[in-house]
């Protein structure tokens, strides 16, 4: 079977895209075991992501727009992205880039989950400490500076020759920490609280991300949340205008083409792993959902 399997925001990954740049005269990534940066003035997003094509995310990534704009989907739900943007990007989440702007630059770092354990003393943040966590917030120029500069003593920093452990683990943490506190401050600027539709959706979207290899029907949800299937239907529909079963779907799909970019999978495995009852069963609805068979969207 052909192999058409993308780039991924693996560390293996990382270390052959900076043999890649180092051919060609460009200054590279740093990436050791539990860390990787980008330096923005020197690696374009571009020569990373493919754009249409979705990730999974291993470890938590944490990014800073300095100049350009994008689009892009974090567990099916579409962002832009411009300048002075943070964005915090949790192990489990689903990532698909739409679209990038020529002079998209941006600076960041990918973190393993025992570093981020370390550098956190264990006990993680409750903003950051659910699967596939994803926080996007716009700062402003001094704020977006003072991150910045977090970054850079970093990247500074893992260029030294026996670095002391101890400080790098510090600065995650305080880097960390502060896009907690933008996003709820953020969070604080739009009002008292979230409207309790928009709580429902969010919190739905979150158990949609965990659980829908297995899980494929309303109730499950409603169950979880401990409201009826019809409320969290109304809630659902009213918050984003599309159907409860229609981001079912779109979390589905998602994972399949996921599993069929990165894997060697069969079909037959791959639907077993989604819980369809046959092999045709998951055809049908994968060419429903995108107009192409599984085999067409692995060799495309």
């Amino acid at each position: 079977m052909k192999n058409s399997s993308p780039k991924r925001l693996s560390f293996s990954e990382l270390k052959t895209l900076t043999k890649d740049l180092k051919q060609k005269g460009n200054v590279p990534p740093f990436i050791n075991k539990d860390i990787g940066m980008l330096d923005a003035s020197n690696t374009s997003l571009a020569q990373i992501l493919k754009v249409g094509t979705p990730y999974i995310i291993e470890d938590c990534r944490l990014g800073l727009v300095k100049r350009g704009n994008g689009v892009l989907t974090v567990n099916m739900i579409e962002h832009s992205v411009k300048k002075n943007t943070l964005a915090f990007i949790g192990a489990g989440c689903i990532v698909q880039p739409k679209e990038f702007s020529p002079d998209l630059e941006v600076c960041g770092m990918m973190v393993s989950n025992d570093r981020l354990n370390m550098a956190l003393n264990g006990n993680v943040p409750a903003a950051i400490g659910t699967n596939a966590t994803c926080l996007i917030v716009e700062v402003s120029q001094e704020e977006a500076d003072y991150a910045e500069g977090i970054f850079q003593l970093i990247w500074e920093l893992v260029h030294q020759d026996n670095y002391p452990e101890g400080t790098l683990n510090g600065l995650i943490h305080a880097l960390i920490h502060y896009y907690i506190g933008m996003n709820k401050r953020n969070e604080n600027d739009l009002g008292d609280g979230k409207p309790r539709n928009r709580m429902i959706f969010d919190k739905f979207i979150q158990l949609l991300n965990i659980h829908c290899k297995k899980e494929h029907s309303i109730g499950f949800y409603a169950d979880k949340m401990c409201v009826t299937p019809r409320y969290l239907g109304v809630a659902v529909k009213n918050t984003s205008g599309v159907t409860a079963k229609e981001w079912i779907d779109r979390a589905v799909v998602t994972t399949a083409k996921v599993m069929l970019r990165h894997s060697n999978k069969q079909v037959t495995q791959i639907s077993d792993e989604l819980d369809f009852p046959n092999p045709s069963f998951f055809c049908k609805f994968f060419k429903r959902m995108t107009s192409m068979t599984p085999q067409e969207y692995r060799e495309n």
